[in-house]
């Protein structure tokens, strides 16, 4: 029983303080069936003969140690660990990645009864042989957001185009925000703010063999939706209008003639 307890507040502990680490999260791009190498920085790792553990964090919060490793066992199932006591780096290599491998990794170093986790890690792996779905949204006016999702390195980041009467137009490219979803998808977004406003935005992405993905979105979309309503009240008020005339005029003509 204590040490289904000491089990519990350890992990309790691990996940708290992974929570709180200090530093950028990494993301590592990974291929579906091929190999894939993540890291973890700890602050200090005491020998290469060192015991370590691989967690990995689920969107909801739930924290899963994935793999064990010490000076006697360097590989569990499809994972494979390693020390580099030079940049104080622990490395897990995951054999023919899948889809499903997506999402937050972070490593812990084992130094007697204590346990001091490291950085964590996005990983992202994608199909090659899929075609990655994009979106564009307006919030406001002249705000955009393209979504690109999976998307791997043989795409380009989502950018921005125009085409309008007076051609193509320069846009600012804004930096673009990659992360895995609480779906395990890699995600890229772009965010485009414009003070002019432009009839047709492109967003767009372009694979390394030259096909190219892209979404249009027309900025007086919102206008000219209302003018179409317009075109459909304009006419019924008008009808409406002249059958309240003519049914006002017969009642006063059959009062005329009561009278």
């Amino acid at each position: 029983m204590i040490s289904l307890v000491v089990c519990l507040l350890s992990i309790f502990t691990i996940y708290q303080t992974a929570e709180c680490l200090d530093g950028p999260v990494s993301l590592v791009s990974g291929t579906i069936g091929k190999n894939v190498t993540i890291q973890s920085r700890v602050n200090s790792i005491p020998n290469a003969y060192a015991h370590y553990s691989w967690y990995r964090q689920w969107p909801g919060g739930k924290v899963e140690r994935i793999a064990y490793f010490s000076t006697y066992s360097q590989q569990f199932r499809r994972y494979t660990g390693k020390v580099d006591t030079d940049s104080n780096n622990l490395h897990l290599t995951l054999s023919d990645a899948e889809l499903a491998d997506s999402g937050r990794y972070f490593g812990v170093m084992h130094t007697g009864d204590s346990v001091t986790p490291g950085i964590a890690t996005d990983l992202a792996v994608t199909d090659p042989r899929r075609v990655p779905v994009m979106r564009v949204f307006r919030s406001g006016a002249g705000t955009f957001l393209c979504e690109l999702k999976g998307a791997g390195t043989q795409w380009s980041d989502p950018q921005w185009k125009t085409e309008d009467e007076e051609g193509k137009r320069e846009l600012p490219q804004p930096d673009v925000e990659k992360f895995v979803n609480e779906h395990g998808d890699f995600i890229q977004s772009s965010i485009l703010s414009l003070e002019d406003e432009i009839p047709d935005l492109i967003c767009f992405s372009r694979h390394e063999t030259g096909l190219i993905i892209q979404t249009r979105i027309k900025q007086h979309s919102s206008l000219e939706s209302k003018c179409s309503v317009m075109l459909y009240i304009g006419p019924l008020s008008a009808v409406l209008l002249l059958v309240t005339v003519i049914t006002g005029g017969l009642w006063a003509w059959r009062q005329k003639r009561q009278a």
